[in-house]
């Protein structure tokens, strides 16, 4: 067995292990229009293309679910949220957290599987003609326990794009 070889036989269980340190996170968008009724619904992962967009009004309203999961378990899982309204002579930056502690997960707990809603309105957000506003979701673990253990480990979804 040439070097090559036995350099593979050690790097690849090496890689595979390694390669699951990171939570799996989704986000599960809902629109909705004014009368509740489902208007779309897609699921966002950290593994997506890219964001996927959707064209909103103001009686639209938004229902996220975070979720995340880790073998060794969770500390912190949140969305952020991130945009601007613009209107005549009007530009208004939008940026928070969900939930506004900054983490849904409970103090002193390290589950391993959390998720959590959260309801954006439109209106609230911007009566302006034109919004852009993006959402993710992260996650981050507990320090990874086992032979090669590590530090948290953080992901996010990739972002769902709300435009007007």
């Amino acid at each position: 067995m040439n070097t090559f070889s036995r350099l593979g036989l050690v790097l690849v269980p090496l890689v595979l292990m390694l390669w699951g340190c990171a939570p799996k996170v989704t986000m599960t968008v809902e629109q909705r229009d004014g009368g509740g009724n489902l208007i779309t619904s897609f699921v966002k992962t950290s593994s997506d293309s890219g964001p996927t967009s959707v064209t909103v009004s103001n009686s639209h309203k938004i229902r996220l679910t975070a979720e995340a999961e880790h073998s060794d378990g969770l500390q912190k899982l949140w969305m952020t949220v991130s945009g601007h309204c613009r209107g005549t002579n009007t530009l208004q930056n939008i940026g928070y957290g969900l939930p506004t502690s900054g983490n849904a997960i409970p103090p002193n707990t390290t589950p391993k599987k959390f998720s959590f809603s959260e309801e954006i309105s439109v209106a609230n957000e911007c009566n302006e003609a034109h919004l852009d506003l993006s959402v993710t979701a992260s996650a981050t673990s507990v320090p990874t326990t086992g032979m090669f253990g590590g530090g948290p480990a953080t992901s996010s979804t990739q972002p769902a794009q709300l435009n007007k």
